[in-house]
């Protein structure tokens, strides 16, 4: 779960999400009391977690780079798309992608979605990584072929974002540091 990130959020969008799900069929369920491996404050230590919503502000929409990296935070996106140590994501190389997911049938690893030309999403443009996303917005897009061509990537759900978030995400992305890291998408 992001708490941090998640601490950043400005208090209507929170609000908003809580309505959204006050808004899903209640499913009754018994659900195994929380197990916890290390304290939460272990996990999440210091100000992480005493920060407040209250303060929080959406960046205007109109300030691209801003409003991108909001967005990208509240998505969890450097999460996956860094490379892992056993801390958790190295974040001298974040969104430098090599983050390994084992599928059971097959292992794929994340993408470098950094600046960096040669090895991550620089030579990009703008009209490009727009069609990453809504080429998934019609499902016979996605739903056809199992195993290495659909990945952990959550591209159908990503696809409903709009497109002028999609763009500020990307605006953000190009100023974040480019780091040089050829990431095999599919490892043996």
């Amino acid at each position: 779960m992001p708490y941090v990130q998640f601490n950043h959020m400005a208090k209507e969008d929170l609000l908003s999400i809580i309505a959204y799900i006050k808004t899903w069929k209640p499913i009754h369920k018994k659900v195994p009391a929380r197990q916890l491996m290390v304290p939460i404050a272990m996990a999440y230590p210091g100000p992480a977690l005493q920060a407040s919503v209250d303060g929080n502000i959406r960046p205007p929409e109109t300030d691209k780079v801003k409003y991108g990296e909001y967005l990208t935070t509240m998505a969890d996106c450097g999460t996956c798309h860094s490379p892992q140590t056993p801390q958790g994501p190295d974040m001298t190389r974040m969104f430098a992608g090599g983050y390994k997911f084992d599928l059971g049938s097959n292992k794929v690893n994340s993408a470098n979605i950094t600046p960096d030309s040669a090895t991550g999403i620089g030579a990009w443009t703008e009209e490009r990584f727009l069609t990453k996303f809504t080429q998934y917005r019609e499902e016979k897009s996605y739903n056809f072929n199992p195993g290495n061509q659909n990945s952990i990537m959550p591209l159908s759900i990503l696809a409903g974002i709009k497109d002028e978030d999609l763009k500020a995400i990307y605006a953000y992305l190009r100023t974040v540091k480019p780091v040089t890291n050829a990431v095999e998408k599919f490892p043996k």
